[in-house]
């Protein structure tokens, strides 16, 4: 098992807004130290545990005026779908992904938000609480047979760490639920492991409950289109990496956005978003 991750703070820049810091490739741990974690924070490295040379974006630096700018979604938009366009219907695609990253870091300060690009998969991760804040992908064939072995590794409780579901329990508390190792982008449409791993409620991934059934079709229907574009955005209430709401979209056929909210700390009913 890796180590554990630092818990990083970065400070807010000037604009009220988190730190940017530049970051190396995954799994080099650059300008930071390590401590305790804090209660229901992400329990694993997620740099260590990326096998790709991937390196980490960070969405906004300073410009030579010394004001802070947003990297291009667009461009990266361009990258996943090459050598083909992008569909007419993500025009609207760079707009969307800086509101919900600006609802973000407005909701959390010194947030350090960065693109990680893996293949045909992007996940904006915030640095500082260490967990994903949106996965967008298009969905090709199994990248891999499920390493089922490491699945099981991941927090199975050595020594004195908590496994995966007493990390879920000691955070909720009262309000626990039974979590599944959900994945954010599935696994059968081309998601990787690790950093595309949380904590999901079991009858929602299994598709045991009402919006457990709406969860799993639409995963089927990704998995079963290669070349859907979907998303999967975590909603958080607090600072663990415990989503409260999980908003998911699929663009079917390239043209019409099928978009829904899944309750994932409490159950309840999938809500249509457009």
């Amino acid at each position: 098992m890796p180590s554990l991750p630092n818990d990083r703070g970065d400070s807010p820049s000037a604009s009220g807004r988190g730190a940017f810091r530049s970051a190396g490739p995954l799994g080099a741990e650059t300008g930071s130290t390590c401590g305790p974690l804090p209660l229901g924070r992400n329990p694993f490295n997620t740099a260590g545990w990326l096998d790709s040379p991937t390196s980490a974006t960070p969405l906004a630096r300073r410009n030579s005026l010394g004001l802070m700018e947003r990297k291009s979604f667009s461009a990266t938009l361009t990258q996943i779908f090459n050598p083909a366009d992008p569909p007419d219907a993500l025009f609207d695609w760079e707009r969307r992904v800086s509101d919900w990253c600006g609802e973000y870091e407005n909701k959390f300060g010194g947030a350090g938000l960065s693109e990680i690009k893996v293949d045909t998969a992007v996940f904006v991760f915030d640095e500082t609480l260490g967990r994903v804040v949106l996965a967008y992908a298009v969905s090709v064939q199994q990248l891999m047979k499920r390493d089922s072995g490491r699945m099981a590794g991941f927090l199975r409780g050595k020594k004195d760490e908590k496994t995966f579901r007493q990390s879920v329990k000691e955070t909720l508390k009262d309000d626990t639920f039974i979590a599944d190792k959900g994945h954010f982008l599935g696994h059968a449409s081309g998601g990787i492991l690790d950093i595309n791993l949380f904590p999901q409620r079991k009858e929602l991934n299994e598709g045991h409950s009402a919006e457990g059934k709406q969860f799993r079709t639409m995963e089927k229907y990704v998995a079963d289109n290669l070349g859907t574009f979907f998303y999967h955005r975590p909603i958080y209430d607090d600072e663990s990496w415990i989503p409260q709401k999980l908003q998911y979209g699929v663009l079917k056929g390239g043209k019409d956005w099928w978009e829904r909210e899944f309750s994932n700390k409490k159950s309840g009913q999938p809500s249509s978003k457009r």
